[in-house]
């Protein structure tokens, strides 16, 4: 009777031990196709637009996360085959466990697999990539203080120019901002597998002990398989090591110990070379080793430490050495000079008012804006502040064409509503109803959470 009893409860669950696991693996198929990384200025990319970087310059295109997401569905298919094939069995022979558990945690492992690598690449190795998070993160905190309105605040609340991307802790946090759906399926996927593997378990009386020679084949390849693992990861983070050993270096003034340590770094990976944080490291470091002979480095550290001392004519000062040296900039350089710009910008403005732009403020702002967007012409602060300061002028056309130009920059639905009411607004002043009334009602239309009441107080007063 027992024995039946056991038998009636294993055919019953047969099913849910194929169809969990299989639609884990769908799961995991699905996850590439799902966005993954959500950029502060709209743009969004899905598993298969972004490729896997361990940290060997070894990084093409064809190898991207979708890819690894087909490849770690696999076994959690395989899983679902074993079941099934084992459910055609005669029902006569008592039968093991299904898949067993190391087969099912695999695949449970396997399915978390593309997520931690993500996790590894964009904390560890990808430091471009995190700069150019970094620098959208602030342009776009940096708009939202211009806003004459509030909208919906971050997961994590952060302040512009309080974050560079150069720790652990602000990368978790510019990570938990940006946070996708692609990034959640895997978690669903490996969660479905563990439930039907200790549902499974509690379900089944009988327990199988495998070969000692297939358990011991088992340990040997997990053991390689973590060596693997082991010796690919270790460069990037030998790097990460490096570096945080470097700023220790510089905290006590050991510069030319932390001069060696950041060569180690960028060594171990190059992109480091691509981080404003790294330079402004070294250029402390070069800094007081030859307080005579200023390199780029040292100015751009110089920048940094004038722009927290409050000394503000300083740090321009330097700024305009570093143009009038380098008409060319490269990218890091730029970055570093926007992100300085932004915050002389930022500074003028909140000092004297902290909601408005004010007309006495133009004739210092204007320039630093004009001069951000020769540097960069894809700095939406740049574009929109620009905007801003031309309508507080009543030069109306500049305006609108500077939120033009922010609208081609961006997909970010607050901060286009933003640009679409000011060109609206600017078609008002110059008596232009008819159009100025579709702008509202698109700036209205990507305006969901009923944020901008500038665009909706104007919209109503034309009805």
């Amino acid at each position: 009777m027992v024995k039946q009893a056991h038998s009636l409860q294993r055919l019953l669950t047969r099913p849910a031990h194929i169809l969990v696991p299989a639609l884990a693996g769908i799961l995991m198929l699905c996850a590439g196709f799902l966005p993954w990384l959500d950029y502060p200025l709209g743009d969004t990319f899905t598993g298969w637009q972004l490729s896997v970087d361990i940290g060997w310059q070894l990084r093409y295109r064809l190898f991207n996360y979708g890819l690894l997401c087909i490849v770690c569905a696999l076994p959690a298919f395989a899983v679902a085959s074993k079941h099934w094939r084992r459910a055609n069995q005669a029902r006569t022979t008592p039968e093991r466990e299904v898949g067993g558990k190391p087969g099912t945690y695999l695949a449970c492992l396997c399915c978390l697999l593309p997520l931690a690598l993500f996790l590894f690449q964009y904390m560890c190795v990808d430091i471009q990539s995190m700069s150019s998070l970094t620098r959208q993160e602030i342009q776009m905190l940096s708009v939202i203080n211009l806003y004459d309105y509030r909208i919906p605040s971050q997961l994590v609340q952060v302040r512009p120019f309080e974050i560079d991307g150069s720790t652990f802790v602000e990368r978790a946090v510019l990570l938990l901002n940006q946070l996708a759906p692609g990034l959640i399926v895997p978690c669903v996927s490996a969660w479905l597998l563990l439930c039907c593997q200790l549902f499974s378990s509690s379900a089944s009386s009988a327990r199988s002990i495998a070969p000692i020679t297939r358990s011991r084949l088992r340990f040997n390849l997990s053991l390689l398989g973590v060596l693997a693992g082991v010796l690919l990861l270790s460069r990037p983070a030998g790097a990460m090591l490096c570096d945080y050993q470097a700023r220790h270096e510089l905290a006590i003034g050991d510069y030319t110990t932390a001069t060696i340590w950041l060569n180690h770094a960028q060594t171990l990976n190059p992109a480091f070379e691509q981080a404003p944080y790294y330079h402004i490291q070294r250029g402390q470091s070069e800094y007081f080793l030859h307080p005579t002979n200023l390199t780029t480095n040292s100015r751009i550290y110089l920048i940094s430490v004038y722009l927290e001392q409050g000394n503000y004519p300083g740090a321009y000062r330097e700024i305009s050495a570093i143009r009038n040296l380098q008409p060319t900039l490269p990218p890091w350089e730029a970055d570093a000079i926007n992100t300085a710009l932004m915050r002389l910008a930022e500074t003028a403005r909140i000092r004297n008012d902290p909601r408005l732009l004010r007309l006495d403020l133009d004739a210092a702002v204007l320039p630093w804006t004009q001069a951000m967007i020769q540097i960069d012409p894809s700095n939406v602060y740049a574009q929109y502040l620009a905007g801003r300061v031309y309508y507080d002028l009543n030069d109306f056309n500049k305006s609108a064409t500077q939120m033009t130009t922010v609208l081609q920059l961006t997909h970010n639905m607050d901060l286009q509503s933003s640009a679409y009411t000011y060109i609206a607004l600017s078609q008002l002043q110059q008596g232009k109803t008819a159009n100025a009334r579709k702008l509202l009602l698109k700036a209205v239309e990507l305006d969901p959470e009923y944020s901008n009441n500038t665009a909706r107080e104007e919209l109503s007063g034309l009805h």
